[in-house]
C-alpha cells in the first residue's frame, strides 16, 4: 500500500509522465521517493508540535497546584519573639508566600487533518520543509505586592505584641457584686427566747450577735430592742427587720409589735398584711389581725394608709380600706415594757454639760457635796425635753439632812437688757433615813411650778439643768437618770 494518501494530482502527474516524450522510466519512482520523504517530514513536524503542547500544559497544571497549595511548603508554627513569649500567648501573624508564576502561552497547533501543501508544477523536486521553531516563553513581569499583605519582621526586629483584650460584656448583663447588708443599729435587751433566720437560711437560737437588715426573728413571748437614737421596740409573734431608705422598717408576720421613736430622729415604717403605716416621731402599737392591720396612736404623730391616726385612738385597714377611729385600750401587751432612758449621769466622769462647781466633789463615781447652804448640780448637754411618762430617778444618801428640795429649770430665751422670767417647777421632802442610800422616783409631770402650783411639765417643755438643795451635814448622790415609762 502506498504511504501517500489517495491524491488526484498524482493521477494527473502519472498521465503527463506517460505521454511526455522522453520521459525517464525511473523518474516516477523517483517522484513518489520525494513525495513520501516530505510527507514522513511533515508528520513528524506534527508530532513535535503536539508533545510540545503537551509539556507546556503539564507545566502551567503544576505551577497552578503548587500556587494554590503554598501551605504544604510554608511551617504554621506560630512565630513567637523571645522578648514577649512570655507577655502573650497570641502568635504573630505570617505573611502568605507570593508565587512568580510566569504566563507560558503555548503556540497554536495544527489540526491533526490538514492537508499537506500542494507541490509546485515544476518538474524539479523541493527540498524538504524546515519544521517550525516554537518560541520561548517570555517571562511575566513580577507582581507588586498588595497593600494588606504585612511584612514579616526580620529577626533582629522586636516587635511588641498585642495583649489579649477581654471579650466585652453586652450591655445589661454584667454581673453587679452583691451588696454587703447593713447593720440594723438595734441591740435586743436581756436573754429572751429568740430565733432568727435570714433568706435562704434555717432558723438558729439568737447568741447576741450582731443584726443586719432582712433578718427574720421569731419571739417565744415578748421581746424587747434597743433603737437607734434611744428608740424601745416590743414585739411577740415573727416579723422581718430591713432599711427602708433612712427608716427602720419593720413587717409585721404574726401578732404584735411596740415602738416607741418619739423625739428620736430615726423615722420608721410598719407594714401588716401589706397595709402600709409611717411614724416619723410617735408611739404607736400594731396588731395583726388575720388579713387586717390595727394601728394604735398613743403619741406623737402616726399615719395609716396614708391616713392620720390621732393620739389615743386606733384605725384598722382591711381590703376595705381604712376604718373609723376608735378608743385606744388598754392591752396586757403594753405592760412591762422597759423604761427608756432619755438621761443618766453615773459621775464616774464629770457630766457633759458640766457641774456647777460649788464645792462638789467627785470620790469613786458618786459626787459629794459638805457645805452649807449647799447643793449639788449639774446641766444636761444641752437640754432634756419632757415626753409623756417620764420620770426622774436617783440613788442618793443624806447625813444628819432634814431637809431637800428638787428644782428643774426650763430653758427659756433670755434677752439681754430686760427682766427675764424664767419658769422653776419646785419638790420639796424630808428624807426617811439619813446614813443609808435610798432610791427615789418621781413622775416629773406631776412636780408643780414653784410660782404657779396648778402648772406642771407636759410634753415639749425643755429643762436645762438638775439641782437639789439640802439642809443638813452631807449629801452625796451615786446617779441620776431620766426616763420614759409606758
Amino acid at each position: 500500500m502506498s504511504e501517500l494518501p489517495n491524491d488526484p494530482m498524482d493521477d494527473l502527474l502519472h498521465r503527463a509522465h506517460n505521454t511526455a516524450q522522453g520521459a525517464p522510466a525511473e523518474f516516477k519512482g523517483r517522484l513518489r521517493a520525494r513525495m513520501a520523504a516530505e510527507a514522513g517530514a511533515r508528520r513528524r513536524a506534527r508530532v513535535m508540535y503536539i508533545q510540545t503542547a503537551v509539556a507546556v500544559a503539564a507545566v502551567v497544571v503544576i505551577a497552578l497546584v503548587l500556587g494554590l497549595n503554598w501551605q504544604w511548603f510554608v511551617s504554621t508554627r506560630p512565630t513567637v519573639q523571645p522578648e514577649t513569649a512570655e507577655r502573650s500567648n497570641t502568635p504573630a501573624p505570617a505573611e502568605a508566600p507570593v508565587f512568580n508564576t510566569p504566563d507560558i502561552r503555548p503556540e497554536p497547533q495544527l489540526p491533526a487533518n490538514t492537508p499537506p501543501a500542494k507541490p509546485d508544477n515544476s518538474e524539479q523536486p523541493q527540498p524538504p520543509e524546515e519544521p517550525r521553531r516554537v518560541p520561548e516563553p517570555e517571562p511575566e513581569p513580577t507582581p507588586e505586592k498588595p497593600d494588606d499583605v504585612v511584612e514579616q519582621p526580620k529577626p533582629d526586629d522586636t516587635v511588641e505584641q498585642p495583649k489579649p483584650t477581654e471579650p466585652k460584656q453586652p450591655e445589661g448583663t454584667e454581673v453587679k457584686p452583691e451588696e454587703p447588708r447593713r447593720a440594723l443599729q438595734l441591740s435586743v435587751l436581756g436573754e429572751p427566747k429568740l430565733r432568727v433566720k435570714y433568706e435562704g437560711g434555717e432558723w438558729a437560737d439568737y447568741a447576741g450577735e450582731e443584726l443586719f437588715e432582712g433578718v427574720q426573728l421569731k419571739a417565744r413571748g415578748n421581746v424587747d430592742l434597743h433603737l437607734a437614737g434611744g428608740g424601745l421596740a416590743r414585739f411577740n409573734g415573727e416579723l422581718q427587720l430591713q432599711r427602708d431608705g433612712d427608716a427602720l422598717g419593720f413587717t409585721v408576720l404574726d401578732d404584735s409589735l411596740y415602738v416607741d421613736n418619739l423625739e428620736t430622729g430615726q423615722a420608721v415604717t410598719v407594714e401588716g398584711a401589706g397595709h402600709p403605716a409611717t411614724m416619723d416621731n410617735g408611739i404607736g402599737v400594731f396588731y395583726l389581725v388575720r388579713d387586717d392591720f390595727e394601728v394604735g396612736c398613743i403619741a406623737g404623730a402616726l399615719s395609716l394608709v396614708d391616713v392620720k391616726v390621732e393620739p389615743g385612738t386606733t384605725r384598722r385597714a382591711s381590703a376595705r380600706g381604712v376604718g373609723d377611729a376608735k378608743k385606744l385600750k388598754a392591752d396586757s401587751f403594753l405592760r412591762g415594757i422597759p423604761a427608756r432612758v432619755l438621761l443618766r449621769e453615773d459621775f464616774d466622769t464629770p457630766p457633759p454639760g458640766g457641774m456647777y462647781q460649788e464645792g462638789e466633789r467627785l470620790v469613786n463615781g458618786v459626787v459629794v457635796q459638805e457645805n452649807q447652804p449647799g447643793f449639788i448640780a449639774f446641766r444636761y448637754n444641752p437640754t432634756l425635753m419632757v415626753l409623756p411618762g417620764t420620770v426622774l430617778r436617783m440613788r442618793f444618801r443624806t447625813t444628819d439632812v432634814s431637809r431637800l428640795e428638787l428644782e428643774l429649770f426650763t430653758d427659756s430665751e433670755i434677752t439681754p437688757l430686760k427682766r427675764n422670767e424664767q419658769r422653776m417647777f419646785k419638790h420639796t421632802w424630808k428624807p426617811d433615813k439619813n446614813g443609808e442610800w435610798t432610791e427615789l422616783e418621781l413622775r416629773v409631770e406631776e412636780i408643780p411650778e414653784r410660782d404657779d402650783p396648778a402648772n406642771f411639765p407636759t410634753y415639749g417643755t425643755v429643762l436645762r439643768n438638775f439641782k437639789l438643795h439640802f439642809t443638813g451635814k452631807k449629801l452625796e448622790i451615786d446617779w441620776v437618770e431620766f426616763v420614759r415609762v409606758q
